[in-house]
């Protein structure tokens, strides 16, 4: 069994995407199949652009089948007086191991190597979405809960597919 992690380039793309539509597909909310390649398409374009600049994604791989991906997205606000220093930060999203390869440290390695990614490039905090599966994982890291002064809200301007 070989067992890879790295860091994704543009080669990898395919990859990214299939990750992206998976981790839908986890949460519940699968792509139409009527707009699976449109949908495909419109995710290749958005990482092609952005992988390597806003976006980072780390992969692991057995026998060249992923295992687990992860995204990192940087940000960076203006002055608010409730912002750390450098008012930069990431948000880890799409977090997400294949359920045939859990329990065996492959979303753990994801973490570490982004965590690691944000801290070389100098973020003042992570953000991320805890799942109830992935909660245990987050904890054991060091995240920890937090619910802001003022909550965030959402409209949806257009409805939903």
């Amino acid at each position: 069994m070989n067992i890879t992690g790295h860091f994704a380039t543009h080669a990898d793309l395919d990859k990214l995407v299939q990750g992206r539509i998976d981790f839908n597909a986890a949460l519940g909310t699968p792509a139409p199949a009527s707009r699976l390649d449109e949908i495909r398409r419109d995710i290749h374009a958005f990482y092609q652009t952005r992988l390597g600049q806003d976006i980072h994604c780390y992969l692991v791989e057995v026998d060249g089948e992923v295992a687990a991906i992860g995204f990192l997205q940087a940000h960076v606000v203006a002055y608010h007086p409730g912002c750390p220093p450098t008012q930069r930060f990431a948000r880890i999203t799409n977090m997400l191991c294949y359920e045939k390869y859990r329990r065996r440290g492959f979303a753990r390695q994801t973490m570490e190597a982004l965590i690691a990614l944000a801290k070389d490039m100098d973020f003042d905090y992570i953000t991320l979405d805890a799942s109830v599966m992935g909660r245990h994982l987050y904890e054991s890291l060091g995240f920890v809960d937090y619910v802001p002064v003022d909550p965030p809200m959402h409209l949806r301007l257009r409805p939903k597919d």
